[in-house]
């Protein structure tokens, strides 16, 4: 299963809308697969669940298709991204999880926290798109190649939890004892 963190992400977003989808079905086209649309963004108005059930109803004549609504609750959509085998990040926290419940994934870099976070966890440029989205025909390769592989980042989940750590105890404001 193919998990997908959507995005919106303006002002490429209905080119990058597009690409996704053609990735996708190209895909399905070669890979007997499954695709979990997953939302990060609950908004009712600036959320992506719309753009989910949008990108549901051009998948299904493809390939099955899940759409996972928000959630209040980040462990309940841990689970549902731990479960997947392969993952396309659309959303910086959607990368976050696939990274720590190491499964495979790309990331498509919106914006500089995206690329600053692939890069802090040694993601191959391979597996890093940018803000406009993918070129379908090698995403939908690479994305292929996810699903026998196992993750490409550099630093393991643990190492970049120690790293994180030291944010508390070595940032230059931190005084002891205060």
């Amino acid at each position: 299963m193919l998990g997908l963190g959507l995005g919106h992400n303006a002002p490429y977003e209905a080119a990058k809308e597009e690409r996704i989808k053609d990735t996708l079905i190209r895909l399905a086209q070669r890979e007997n697969v499954s695709i979990r649309l997953c939302v990060f963004n609950g908004h009712p108005k600036y959320g992506d669940l719309r753009l989910a059930h949008r990108m549901s109803a051009a998948l299904e004549p493809y390939c099955p298709v899940e759409v996972v609504p928000y959630t209040e609750d980040p462990g309940q959509m841990w689970r549902r991204v731990a479960e997947c085998d392969a993952f396309l990040a659309e959303r910086l926290h959607s990368a976050i999880f696939a990274y720590m419940a190491h499964v495979p994934f790309a990331v498509v870099e919106y914006r500089r926290k995206c690329a600053d976070f692939a890069r802090d966890i040694g993601l191959p440029e391979f597996c890093r798109f940018p803000g406009t989205g993918p070129d379908p025909a090698a995403a939908a390769e690479l994305l292929s190649s996810l699903f026998h592989a196992p993750s490409f980042a550099d630093m393991t989940p643990q190492e970049a939890q120690a790293q994180a750590e030291l944010n508390f105890v070595k940032a230059p404001w931190y005084v002891e004892g205060v």
